[in-house]
């Protein structure tokens, strides 16, 4: 009775909001409108960055986080949102695929007088810098270069051989340039954050060609839009490829990477693999202070996890002193699963050491549609909010599609 009731909920709010465009120009705000002729409001103060790639896409206070599918090609999770045209309010960064050859980038504004997203790239990003990768992949934001404005990492993929990886980094007369990284990788995702606690953000990033078992990649940020690699030996995500510490097995082949909010200030590190595997793993944050920063002997498979559904995202709550992670992960683009994990720590004797259990939740919230659904939501409090650039009209994929936490048991 209770799923039932879960999904009703998410199908009821799903409708709460139109999709608003469509597809191929029916949209003249995005497709064909000239935005430089439009007043856009000044006068408010640009909005913070945040210290994590997670935390940046969490905070972002949107009227609507789903971006009309006005390119068929459009890529459904190189979306990433932050200040861009520093006018207090969230603007949008999207890639449009092109069949063979690079993809093109997008910088969208809300325009309220009509609530819709509207085309601006040209006010901040030369057309010379609009090229993304051939394969996009999921994009974050973070202030990479210390100027308190957000920048932009793309993740690109190559199943032939590892790529160079993009940035776009804000730059003093309120432009973007694209810059080629020397972050080289078969890249899916990555996750941002001040790993070794100099002030300056670093790179976790995912490497699904990896020779070496379980090997996420390590960079360490200049503070100025460079990033060094860390070798193995050196890299704060140790590994022991025997596994003789006592930790669970980490993924062969990495290609989900998330650093997330946990107990006592953490940002713990998930890492996840798709295909026969289905490996999804916790590592526990043991301190900026510490190195290694991860350890795959403080490491923890998800629990029963049977089937081969592809891992798209992860979220946490932390209430209490209690943390709960939230796997969103689909086995179809038409099906996916929203499932609780709640994180246990148990101190052992004379509290010198502590146990750690992951409790698979009894009720995940099921969600199927013909139209498609998003990869991508944020957390917005208590609540899922759809995070999606590939919804197409009048589906549930371009609706407000939300669910409560207190529907995932």
């Amino acid at each position: 009775m209770k799923n039932i009731w879960s999904l009703s909920m998410l199908l009821i709010s799903a409708v709460l909001l139109g999709c608003g465009g469509g597809g191929g120009g029916s949209n003249p705000d995005i497709s064909g409108g000239n935005p430089s002729v439009y007043v856009w409001p000044t006068g408010s103060a640009p909005l913070t960055v945040a210290t994590s790639s997670y935390e940046n896409k969490n905070a972002a206070q949107l009227v609507r986080t789903q971006l009309e599918k006005f390119d068929p090609n459009v890529s459904s999770v190189s979306v990433t949102f932050g200040d861009f045209f520093q006018d207090g309010q969230f603007s949008a960064f999207i890639v449009v695929n092109q069949s063979g050859t690079n993809g093109k980038v997008y910088f969208l504004r809300w325009k309220t007088a009509t609530s819709a997203w509207v085309d601006d790239t040209d006010r901040i990003l030369a057309s010379t810098e609009r090229s993304a990768c051939v394969s996009s992949q999921y994009a974050i934001t973070a202030d990479f270069n210390g100027d308190q404005k957000p920048d932009v990492y793309l993740s690109c993929a190559s199943s032939q051989q590892p790529v160079a990886q993009i940035l776009f980094l804000s730059q003093s007369g309120g432009s973007y340039r694209k810059k080629t990284s020397e972050i080289v990788v078969d890249g899916k995702s990555a996750a941002a954050l001040d790993i070794n606690g100099d002030g300056k953000l670093d790179l976790i990033t995912s490497h699904a060609t990896s020779t070496t078992r379980g090997e996420p990649q390590v960079y360490f940020g200049d503070g100025l839009g460079g990033f060094s690699f860390q070798t193995r030996g050196s890299a704060l995500v140790a590994q022991d490829t025997q596994n003789n510490c006592g930790g669970d097995s980490i993924p062969a082949s990495i290609d989900s990477v998330s650093v997330v909010p946990s107990t006592s200030g953490r940002f713990d590190l998930i890492l996840g693999s798709t295909g026969a595997s289905n490996s999804i793993v916790w590592l526990r944050d043991l301190s900026p202070s510490s190195s290694p920063r991860y350890s795959v002997c403080s490491s923890k498979a998800f629990p029963n996890l049977t089937d081969t559904a592809r891992l798209t995202d992860v979220y946490s709550s932390v209430s209490n002193a209690a943390t709960s992670f939230y796997l969103a992960r689909k086995s179809s683009p038409e099906a996916m699963s929203i499932t609780k994990f709640s994180l246990t720590e148990t101190l052992g004797n004379g509290g010198l050491s502590t146990t750690y259990t992951l409790t698979k939740g009894l009720q995940p919230v099921v969600l199927n549609a013909a139209g498609g659904l998003p990869d991508l939501f944020k957390l917005n409090g208590s609540v899922f909010q759809a995070f999606d650039a590939g919804c197409s009209t009048q589906t549930i994929r371009c609706s407000s599609l939300s669910a409560s936490l207190s529907a995932i048991n």
